[in-house]
């Protein structure tokens, strides 16, 4: 079934930024090793840790205590738990719930547009996967 990402719910230090946003990027990867010996005739790769990272972007509202300058300023280079929901809050919808270290927070103000805003996030621990309960 397709879902549409209107619906997508992401908090930060328990702190709603959904209002604000207007795009999210969550990847989970994993290093890569080479195990190939001779006589294969193909590379052969065993899995190893594996990392987590989070995009978000939207608009930037100036609110004092709950808007994203206020929220994603103060939090650069600190560990918060992030929460994100990309099928929103029906009943067995997925969560995923980890900390994070926020890396990166950027403000573009063009001259013929709304200021924006983007923060970049790095797993700083394992990804929970839980569901929305009835």
């Amino acid at each position: 079934m397709f879902i549409h990402g209107k619906g997508t719910v992401v908090s930060l230090d328990a702190k709603d930024l959904s209002a604000y946003g207007t795009s999210c990027e969550y990847e989970l990867k994993a290093d890569e090793h080479d195990v190939t010996t001779f006589g294969n005739d193909f590379k052969i790769f065993n899995g190893g840790l594996i990392e987590s990272s989070m995009k978000m972007e939207g608009n930037y509202d100036d609110t004092e205590t709950n808007g994203p300058r206020a929220v994603l300023e103060s939090l650069v280079g600190k560990t918060s738990e992030l929460i994100y929901q990309p099928e929103g809050t029906a009943a067995g919808a997925p969560v995923r719930t980890w900390e994070v270290l926020l890396t990166t927070y950027t403000e573009t103000a063009p001259v013929n547009d709304m200021i924006k805003f983007a923060a970049e996030f790095r797993g700083a621990g394992p990804v929970e996967v839980t569901t929305v309960g009835p």
